[in-house]
């Protein structure tokens, strides 16, 4: 009977060898379906499948945010400086402050920065109101003046895209920022 109880043990011994291994290959092959898989979708919805598959950029599925990008010029960059430059009252804990700031568009259309001029008013509002409603503290740091550059940007796309469809101004820049 003592011969049978070693035989058992080693025998049990390689069964769990062998099922352990073949629960690794099946885990390795399930780990490579799911990284193919969420490869596969990625290109799929970012329409880099269809280009490259020769389809066209995969515009007909009707998912992802590939075709609300229009193709932009790829000409040389204009500028646009939005005069005269900007100046408002700021907060700076009780105590009124003033800021300058001269601001340029960039686009690679003539026809957008046609565009910024025909809607100057509505951009040079809201520009003002949100100039505004900075703090003399946040504009203080550079994150503060690049957050407001970059809120600045996304304004003027949005009166773009209400009045003429499209963003149109790829960059802004502060060419003058004075703070008083």
């Amino acid at each position: 009977m003592a011969t049978p109880k070693k035989e058992d043990p080693k025998g049990g011994e390689a069964k769990a060898k062998g099922g352990g291994a073949g629960k690794i290959v099946l885990l390795v092959v399930l780990v490579v379906v799911l990284v193919l898989g969420a490869v596969g979708a990625t290109l799929y919805f970012t329409g880099a499948l269809g280009k490259l598959l020769g389809h066209g950029g995969g515009e007909d599925h009707g998912g992802g945010l590939a075709p609300a990008a229009a193709p932009r010029p790829s000409g040389p960059a204009q500028y646009l400086a939005i005069d005269p430059p900007f100046v408002v009252s700021i907060d700076d804990q009780g105590q009124l402050r003033y800021v300058q700031i001269s601001v340029s568009a960039m686009a690679r259309d003539k026809k957008i920065l046609e565009a910024v001029t025909q809607n100057a008013p509505q951009i040079r509002n809201n520009l003002i109101m949100l100039f505004g409603r900075q703090s003399f503290q946040t504009l203080a740091s550079p994150e503060g003046r690049e957050k407001l550059r970059a809120d600045t940007l996304d304004t003027i796309q949005k009166v773009l895209t209400k009045e003429i469809g499209q963003p149109g101004v790829e960059e802004i820049y502060f060419t003058n920022f004075v703070m008083q």
